[in-house]
């Protein structure tokens, strides 16, 4: 690159200068500066699995053809969760995500238990993952295939935090037509429910869906280090 003249004089001076210093006898002991920053994390709008840590960015395969990923979503921390009054964990295998259908909820003298039935999530190679080997939340929703199968054998419990996360997909149909061109592309809206709200829905029904889910059957949840649920998402397909 072809400096300009009065560029090099600038520095000229400016090297002189830092010369005189030194021979001085000054000297610069400043350490380097370094600015922090938060990186900020959005869930995976199609099937997520691969390396990457709980709770941050999901690396997401090319199963469903979800649209907008939804904004990041900020748990409680572990720390500041209403204890609940067991330390079993029923049937959780060390798993720190699931996939599959809350078929009930019922509640026990420690907590609400949801039983789920566990699907294997149809991975970018064909495979299959389920339970333990998911390293990322699966969030399927708005999907017109079915990327995944069931194949198990158990439905399993888990216990669930009084004040955990739960989120009820609410646009399915919506997200559909835009991503089908029928309609403006929007990105997915949730509302919240409460663990009290999900063992009503299952009082009144054969199978457990929130009110108004068309095809329900698609569920994710996510446990911290001691086997229980904090976040649990309700979800849909086209």
């Amino acid at each position: 690159m072809r400096c300009s003249p009065r560029i090099a004089l600038a520095a000229l001076a400016v090297a002189t200068a830092s010369l005189a210093a030194c021979s001085a006898g000054g000297s610069d002991a400043g350490g380097p500066t370094t600015t922090g920053g938060g990186a900020s994390t959005t869930a995976p709008a199609t099937t997520a699995t691969g390396a990457a840590a709980p709770s941050t960015t999901a690396a997401s395969t090319t199963a469903p053809p979800a649209t907008t990923a939804p904004p990041a979503t900020t748990t409680t921390a572990d720390a500041e969760r209403s204890p609940i009054a067991s330390d079993d964990p029923l049937d959780w295998d060390g798993a720190k995500f699931d996939f599959g259908n809350v078929v009930s909820a019922r509640r026990d003298d420690a907590s609400v238990i949801l039983s789920f039935d566990r699907y294997q999530v149809v991975q970018a190679d064909g495979s299959t993952g389920e339970g333990p080997s998911l390293t990322a939340e699966p969030l399927i929703y708005a999907n017109t295939d079915v990327p995944y199968e069931n194949s198990s054998t158990k439905v399993r419990d888990y216990r669930i935090y009084p004040n955990a996360r739960i989120q009820v997909l609410t646009n399915a149909l919506a997200v559909c037509k835009g991503q089908m061109g029928d309609g403006p592309e929007v990105g997915p809206a949730w509302q919240e429910v409460t663990p009290a709200e999900v063992v009503a829905w299952s009082s009144k029904a054969p199978d457990l869906a929130p009110p108004g889910f068309v095809d329900p059957g698609q569920d994710d949840v996510t446990f911290d280090a001691q086997g229980v649920i904090t976040q649990l998402r309700f979800l849909e397909p086209c």
